[in-house]
C-alpha cells in the first residue's frame, strides 16, 4: 500500500473526529467510517421515507426489514415488508395476505424474519418471502397480541388480558406462559440470557406499567418477570416512557418523567437490575417522536426531527449523550436510521452506511489517527516497515528494541479496528515481518486476529456485502454467521467459512437441500441435484431425505398445485432406513407404502403400530392384502387381530396351510362347533393330517354326547371301561386312531383295582402273542386273589399254564 494512500485514509478519519466529554477523564474520540456508499441510483431504498417507516435491523452488520407505517394509519393492516441487504439493494418484498393483521416484526441476527400477527400467531419467513414455519402462541383463540418484546432467540408476547407468554428458540418454537401483568403497560425491555462475572443469567422481562386504580402519585410501577420466580412489583416515582438495554447487558437507558409532566423528560442510566441509577440527563420537552439507540456500551444516540412538518425529506439530527451533560450533534439531510452495534452504531442514510465508533486510546489505536508526527511506537513501526524503499535498504527494526512489544500489539489492535481492507492487510504485514524480534509476542493472538480479519474482509466484499468488524464477528459468533450466509443463499461461502474455521457443515447441507426442495424445479431434477451433491462430496454432504420428504409434503399441503407430494415420495425412496419412512407415509395416508416399509424394517413392534393405525383409518382390506405376503407381518397381524375370521386364508396365502387348518380347528374347539367345515377346508388345502385330527375330534364329541360326558378320547375310553364294555372302548379307539392293545392294557389296570372272575376271563382272551402271560404275572404281583387268578389260568392254553408254573408265577 502506498504511503500516500495511507495518509489519505488516516486524514479522512482525522477529519471525522468528534470529541465527546472533551477535557474529562471520560473523553471519547468518535469517528465515522463509510461502510458502504452508493454510486448508483437505488430507487427502492432511496424511496424509503424514514419518517413514515418502521425498521428492524439485524444486529452485527445485518440487513434491514422496512414497513411503511402510512399504510397502517390509512387502515391497511397488510402493508408490504421489504428486506434490504447491507448494500442497500432490495432483496424481497413480502405482502401479507388479507386478514393477517401485523402486531410486530423482528429480524434475527441470522437475518430470519419473524412476524407476529394480532391473533398471536408467529410466522417465520426466509429471504425469498416463503413461510418456513408457524406457531400459535395462544391456546385461547379469543386472545389478542397487544405487545411483543423480541430478543435474539425468542420473544415475549403479551395478550390484551395481560398474560405473558415466552416463545424460546425460533428453531423449536417452545411456548410457555411466563406470568401475568395486572396493570396498563407503558414500556417493555427484555434482558436476554447472558453471562457476567462467571455467572449465567436467564431471560428476564422488565415492564413499566401504570396502576389505573391507584391514586395518581402511586400509579407508576416497575415489574420484573423471571422464570419460576415471583414477579417483582415495585412502585416508582417516574413514569417510564422508553427502556433500552445496552448491548453488554449491563445498563438500561430509561426515558421518564414525573407523572404526566411530559415537558420535562429525563434519560436515566440504570444498572441492569435497576438497583442503581448512574446518571440522569434532562432532555426537557423533546418530541415523543425521538428514537433512542445505544452506541456501543457507554453512550446513547438520540434521533431527533429538526422540523415539525411531516413531508418527505424531513431532516433529522443525531444527538449523542452519556453519563454526563456533554452532547455531540450530527445533522443529516433527508433522514437516517440507527442500528446499535457492540462497538458503536451504524447510521444508514439514503446513500451510505456509516459506522460511528469510539477510538480506543488505551491500546494505541487512536495514535494512528492523531499522531501526525509518528512518534507513537505502533505508528512509527507501521510507517517504517510500509516504506518499501527504506525497508529494502536498511533495517528499521533495530530502532525498536525497547518498544517492539508495544509497537506490535498496537499494530495488531489497529488491524482489528480499522475497516479499510488495505490498511488491515498492511498492518498485519507489518506484524508478520516484525514479530520475530519480540520473543514475548503472542503468536496465537496474531493467528486469531488473522482468522477474524480474513473472514471480515471476505464478508465485506462482493457478492456478500456484509461489512463486519472483528468485534461484531465475535459477538455474532461463527456458527450464526454461517447460518446468516445460508439465509442469504450463499451456501458455498458458508461452507468455505466452515471449512476455514473447522466448523461442521451438516447445517449448511441441510439448509441448502431444503432450499432445493422449495425450488420450482421438477421433482426428478431435484432428486438428481441432491444425489449429485452427496456424490460430489464423497458422502460428507449429509442429506436427510426423510426431513426433506416431510418438507415436500408440507409444501404440497399448503399448495397442492406444486406437485411436491410426488417429490416427497421420490425423496422417501432415497432413504435406506425403512423404519424412518413409516411415520411420514402414515402422516400422508400412504398406507400401502407404510406397511411395506414396516415389513422391510423387520420390526414387529413397528408393524403392530402400523396395523393398528391402519385399522383405525379403515384400511382393513389393504392391510390384509399386504400382511399375507410376509411372515413377520402375518405374526404382527395375528397379535392385533387373533380372532379375525379371515386369518386362516392369510396363512394359505403365506403358503402355510397346516397353520391355517390349526387356526380353524382351535376356533371350532373354542366355540364348541362340529369340525365339518374344518374337514372341508383341510381337504381343500390337501392337509391330510388336519382331516384326521378334525375327524378324531368329531368322533370324540359324538361319543361324549352319547355317554353324557365332556372330555377327550381317553375320557370316553375310560367311560366305556367303567361300563365294562371293552369292545366298545376298542372300537372307539380304532375310530380315533389309538392302538387297541393300549386300550386292553388300560382295562387291565382298571381290573387290578376291581378284580372279578368274569372280567378277568373276558380280559385274558383279548391278549395275544403271550401277552396273557404278562397279564397274569402283572395281576399276581398286584395281589389279586389266588382264586381269581387260578380260574383265569385254567382258561388259558396249556403251554401258558406250564410257563407260569415253571417260572413259579403260580403254584
Amino acid at each position: 500500500m502506498q504511503q500516500e494512500d495511507i495518509n489519505t485514509y488516516f486524514d479522512s478519519l482525522r477529519n471525522s473526529i468528534r470529541v465527546f466529554n472533551e477535557g474529562t477523564e471520560d473523553t471519547l474520540t468518535m469517528i465515522t467510517e463509510p461502510l458502504f456508499k452508493s454510486t448508483n441510483y437505488l430507487p427502492d431504498w432511496e424511496g424509503v421515507d424514514f419518517t413514515k417507516s418502521n425498521f428492524r435491523i439485524a444486529k452485527h452488520g445485518g440487513m434491514m426489514a422496512v414497513i411503511n407505517t402510512d399504510y397502517v394509519s390509512m387502515g391497511d393492516y397488510n402493508p408490504d415488508i421489504r428486506l434490504f441487504s447491507t448494500d442497500l439493494t432490495l432483496v424481497s418484498t413480502i405482502r401479507l395476505p388479507s386478514g393477517r393483521n401485523l402486531a410486530d416484526f423482528y429480524l434475527t441476527p441470522e437475518e430470519t424474519l419473524i412476524l407476529l400477527d394480532t391473533t398471536g400467531k408467529l410466522y417465520i419467513y426466509n429471504q425469498r418471502g416463503q413461510i418456513i414455519t408457524t406457531k400459535e402462541v395462544f391456546e385461547d383463540q379469543t386472545l389478542t397480541a397487544t405487545y411483543a418484546c423480541f430478543y435474539d432467540t425468542g420473544v415475549f408476547v403479551i395478550s390484551q388480558m395481560g398474560d405473558v407468554y415466552l416463545v424460546e428458540d425460533f428453531t423449536k418454537m417452545t411456548v410457555s406462559q411466563f406470568g401475568h401483568i395486572p396493570y396498563s403497560i407503558s414500556a417493555l425491555a427484555v434482558v436476554p440470557p447472558h453471562s457476567s462475572n462467571d455467572q449465567s443469567f436467564d431471560v428476564a422481562l422488565w415492564v413499566a406499567a401504570i396502576d389505573v386504580n391507584a391514586q395518581e402519585e402511586n400509579r407508576d410501577r416497575l415489574l420484573c418477570i423471571q422464570r419460576d420466580l415471583d414477579m417483582i412489583d415495585t412502585q416508582t416515582t417516574q413514569h417510564f416512557l422508553q427502556m433500552v438495554v445496552s448491548p453488554s447487558n449491563d445498563f438500561v437507558a430509561v426515558v421518564a418523567c414525573l407523572g404526566n409532566d411530559y415537558d420535562n423528560k429525563s434519560i436515566f442510566f440504570y444498572s441492569i437490575d435497576f438497583s442503581q441509577c448512574h446518571a440522569e440527563l434532562q432532555i426537557g420537552n423533546i418530541t415523543n417522536e425521538f428514537k433512542m439507540n445505544w452506541c456501543g456500551f457507554g453512550t446513547l444516540l438520540l434521533t431527533v426531527p429538526t422540523q415539525t412538518d411531516t413531508g418527505f425529506g424531513r431532516n433529522f439530527k443525531l444527538v449523542q449523550v452519556g453519563l454526563t451533560q456533554s452532547t455531540l450533534t450530527w445533522d443529516f439531510e433527508g433522514g437516517f436510521v440507527v442500528a446499535t452495534e457492540v462497538d458503536g452504531a451504524r447510521i444508514i442514510t439514503h446513500k451510505e452506511i456509516l459506522l460511528l465508533r469510539n477510538v480506543p486510546d488505551d491500546n494505541g489505536v487512536l495514535s494512528f489517527i492523531t499522531d501526525k508526527s509518528k512518534t507513537n511506537p505502533g505508528m512509527k513501526l507501521f510507517t517504517a516497515v510500509t516504506d518499501r524503499r527504506v525497508f529494502a535498504t536498511t533495517d528499521p527494526l533495530k530502532d525498536f528494541e525497547d518498544t517492539m512489544h508495544d509497537a506490535l500489539n498496537q499494530c495488531l489492535a489497529a488491524s482489528e479496528f480499522f475497516t479499510d481492507i488495505k490498511i488491515r492487510h498492511s498492518l498485519l504485514e507489518v506484524v508478520a515481518k516484525s514479530k520475530y524480534v519480540d520473543p514475548l509476542f503472542e503468536v496465537s493472538k496474531f493467528g486469531f486476529a488473522i482468522e477474524g480479519i480474513r473472514i471480515c474482509d471476505n464478508m465485506s466484499q462482493a457478492p456478500i456485502f456484509m461489512p463486519l468488524t472483528p468485534a461484531q464477528l465475535s459477538a455474532l459468533r461463527n456458527d450464526r454467521l454461517i447460518v446468516r450466509l445460508c439465509n442469504r443463499y450463499k451456501h458455498i461461502y458458508a461452507k468455505a467459512v466452515a471449512d476455514y474455521i473447522g466448523e461442521k457443515t451438516d447445517a449448511i447441507y441441510s439448509h441448502w437441500s431444503r432450499c432445493v426442495v422449495r425450488s420450482s424445479a421438477p421433482p426428478q431434477k431435484i432428486v438428481k441435484i441432491l444425489k449429485d451433491c452427496s456424490a460430489m462430496y464423497g458422502g460428507v454432504a449429509t442429506i436427510d431425505y426423510i426431513d426433506l420428504a416431510q418438507l415436500a409434503y408440507e409444501l404440497n399441503k399448503s399448495n397442492p398445485k406444486s406437485r411436491k407430494d410426488e417429490l416427497g415420495r421420490l425423496l422417501l425412496e432415497q432413504n435406506t432406513v425403512a423404519s424412518r419412512r413409516v411415520p411420514l407415509h402414515i402422516q400422508n395416508g400412504e398406507w400401502e407404502q407404510a406397511i411395506k416399509a414396516a415389513i422391510e424394517s423387520n420390526d414387529e413392534a413397528l408393524l403392530i403400530y402400523v396395523i393398528k393405525r391402519g385399522l383405525d383409518h379403515k384400511q382393513d382390506s389393504l392391510i390384509y392384502d399386504c400382511v399375507g405376503k410376509s411372515d413377520i407381518a402375518l405374526a404382527a397381524w395375528l397379535m392385533v387381530k387373533p380372532d379375525d375370521p379371515d386369518n386362516s386364508r392369510l396363512y394359505v396365502n403365506a403358503k402355510r396351510p397346516k397353520e391355517a387348518v390349526n387356526l380353524l380347528f382351535e376356533k371350532a374347539v373354542r366355540e364348541g362347533k362340529p369340525m365339518d367345515s374344518v374337514i372341508q377346508f383341510a381337504k381343500s388345502v390337501k392337509d391330510d393330517y388336519g382331516v384326521t385330527v378334525a375327524n378324531t375330534y368329531n368322533a370324540v364329541q359324538k361319543a361324549c354326547r352319547e355317554l353324557g360326558i365332556t372330555g377327550n378320547a381317553i375320557d370316553v375310553i375310560d367311560k366305556y371301561l367303567d361300563q365294562g364294555n371293552l369292545s366298545a372302548a376298542k372300537s372307539f379307539a380304532k375310530s380315533v386312531n389309538l392302538e387297541q392293545l393300549d386300550i386292553t392294557w388300560r382295562a387291565a389296570q382298571r381290573f387290578i383295582k376291581n378284580p372279578t372272575v368274569d372280567a378277568g376271563l373276558n380280559l385274558v382272551k383279548e391278549f395275544k402273542d403271550n401277552d396273557d402271560r404278562v397279564f397274569i404275572e402283572m395281576i399276581a404281583d398286584a395281589g389279586v386273589s389266588k382264586d381269581i387268578i387260578n380260574q383265569i389260568v385254567n382258561s388259558v392254553a396249556p403251554e401258558t399254564r406250564e410257563y407260569l408254573l415253571d417260572n413259579k408265577i403260580i403254584k
